[in-house]
């Protein structure tokens, strides 16, 4: 199965994801903030469509997941 590809919503200036159909908007397109949430489902895709077993994370993945993660204004 094929990655949702990060995608320009044209009319808005949104990033957005289609996962299972749905669109899920990231915030503003190319912003450190929506390729951080598109790096944070494509984390959970994987798990969440039974390829489990082929998804791997480095070390280096897992830390800037994770320092994104850290410096994201809260509530976001």
């Amino acid at each position: 199965m094929r990655q949702p590809a990060y995608m320009l919503h044209k009319g808005s200036g949104q990033a957005r994801v289609r996962i299972d159909g749905k669109d899920r908007y990231l915030g503003v397109f190319d912003s450190p903030e929506s390729r951080a949430r598109y790096d944070d489902l494509m984390t959970q895709w994987p798990l969440k469509n039974g390829d489990g077993d082929k998804s791997t994370l480095t070390v280096e993945e897992l830390a800037l997941l994770l320092l994104n993660h850290a410096l994201r204004p809260s509530g976001t």
